[in-house]
């Protein structure tokens, strides 16, 4: 029986590091690297679009936010052969299916936790994430953790980190099979998404500040959540990685 994979707010600590131990530098240095090296590189479209849906003001559940959600997903190159979105119509008529239980999950934001309360809450989160996890029908391929990542962080920026296979899969050392296996998935989702939670409230004065200075300096960036600067700190570990080696 092949032994499961234990993942933790340990290994991003570790990782992060590096070869100097310096893990507040580093941090800020790989979302630096991520935002000057990676996006300027691979921005335009796809980034422009993420702030469309990071500055919508209106109900996310109308037509026109599903429809960028969707947009956004497929210039994240979330249709392809291996994450083949289901159609637009249908894409929306399960998120419209399951918006109550979506809704449940809007008001749980990371920065307003300290450790003993997200701790209280995080039996619930993640038993309503793990029913969302089966109900939601987003993809017409077997596997759906990435897109289901990506799709909830665009509907609760404040809570969910996205997950990608290029980095974040291969950073905790998971892959990621195509078995229709949905406990296998959820089960990485939720390892995943519980690292990442108790990293940042570990380490959340460096992070709120190099969010905060980042939403500052920008006129665009303004609602800049600290999952996505979680997000672009492990971009730019591999980065730095790709440079080192």
């Amino acid at each position: 029986m092949t032994k499961r994979k234990i993942v933790g707010s340990f290994m991003i600590e570790k990782k992060i590091c590096c070869e100097n131990g310096d893990l507040k530098k580093n941090i800020r240095s790989f979302v630096t690297v991520t935002e000057d090296e990676y996006r300027q590189k691979n921005s335009n479209k796809s980034f422009k679009l993420y702030l469309d849906i990071l500055n919508f003001k209106g109900y996310k559940f109308e037509n026109c936010f599903i429809e960028l959600i969707y947009k956004t997903l497929v210039a994240w190159n979330m249709n392809s052969r291996g994450a083949k979105l289901k159609k637009l119509e249908k894409f929306k008529e399960t998120l419209l299916e399951n918006k109550d239980k979506i809704n449940k999950l809007k008001d749980f934001n990371l920065e307003r936790f300290n450790f003993d309360e997200y701790k209280k809450e995080e039996g619930k989160i993640f038993t309503i994430l793990e029913e969302l996890f089966s109900s939601l029908d987003l993809t017409q391929t077997k596997t759906k953790l990435v897109t289901f990542s990506k799709t909830l962080h665009f509907l609760l920026p404040n809570l969910i980190v996205p997950i990608d296979r290029k980095y974040t899969l291969k950073f905790f050392e998971l892959s990621y099979t195509n078995n229709n296996n949905k406990k296998d998935e959820f089960e990485k989702f939720k390892q995943i998404e519980k690292a990442f939670i108790e990293f940042y409230l570990s380490h959340k004065i460096i992070i709120d500040k190099i969010k905060n200075s980042k939403n500052k300096n920008s006129k665009n960036q303004n609602n800049f959540p600290v999952t996505k600067i979680l997000d672009d700190m492990i971009i730019g570990y591999h980065k730095y990685k790709e440079k080192v080696n």
